[in-house]
């Protein structure tokens, strides 16, 4: 009667033929590979969680949207102050009637808010359109500005009102910037002159040099510079070493 015996690997340490292959785990000591950090794919992009690109970024506006915005502001001040001044024709008595009152420079001034509204919003969002984006800004406030004129004309049958005067040159002015905010947009128009043209860069430059700040540092620096190669006293080809042809003992 024989026992059974447990077969033998054969010569050489190979497992028999059909066994698994062992595992080769890490060698010991050894750190696990680094996985790509939080927020980033395998190959550097970062994922995209959703959501809209809505963020608050002031650098992103220029200095006539701050200038268009500024002047809106201007002009409803200059609203409520006396623009009809009917004098004493009734019964004596100075009556006055400020410019809010009358439907035409109201409503121009709801029209200069649409234009400072979208001169604005490149600060909150990105929207992408397929025309010059201040076109809807000039013609916002060219309907502003023609409302307002009609109204300060409105003021000629009766008294000088310097705040009429002072509301229809705010509401020109608004007008202008808007105008010097499309003409780098059209890119395919003639050449303008010198002064339009330094008029024009004036108010589409950033409003901080922080853009300016951001591009310089982006931009590579200069090489380093390679320090001198330095040479030990003595060493064959430099002057005074020793043997050499500037010293005496040297081979002749």
């Amino acid at each position: 009667m024989t026992s059974s015996q447990p077969p033998q690997p054969p010569v050489g340490g190979q497992p028999p033929q059909g066994s698994p292959q062992p595992g080769y785990g890490p060698p010991p000591g050894s750190q696990p590979a680094a996985g790509p950090p939080p927020g980033h794919s395998a190959y550097g992009q970062p994922s995209n969680t959703g959501g809209t690109d809505v963020s608050f970024d002031p650098k992103r506006l220029k200095m006539a949207d701050y200038a268009i915005a500024g002047l809106t502001l201007l002009f409803l001040v200059l609203s409520f102050f006396t623009w009809y001044d009917f004098g004493d024709d009734f019964f004596g008595v100075d009556v006055s009637v400020s410019g809010w009152t009358d439907g035409q420079v109201k409503f121009a001034f709801f029209l200069f808010l649409l234009a400072t509204v979208w001169a604005l919003l490149p600060a909150v969002t990105h929207l992408e359109v397929g025309f010059p984006r201040s076109l809807v800004t000039v013609g916002l406030a060219a309907l502003g500005f023609l409302l307002t004129l009609f109204a300060w004309f409105d003021t000629f049958d009766f008294e000088f009102s310097i705040f009429a005067l002072l509301g229809m040159l705010t509401a020109a002015a608004i007008l202008g910037f808007a105008v010097l905010s499309l003409l780098p947009e059209l890119r395919n128009g003639p050449a303008m002159p010198g002064a339009l043209s330094g008029a024009a860069q004036w108010a589409n430059r950033p409003a901080s040099g922080a853009g300016q700040d951001a591009r310089s540092h982006g931009q590579p620096g200069p090489p380093p510079a390679q320090p001198p190669t330095y040479r030990p006293p003595g060493s064959p080809g430099q002057p005074g070493a020793p043997g050499g042809p500037d010293r005496p003992g040297g081979p002749a």
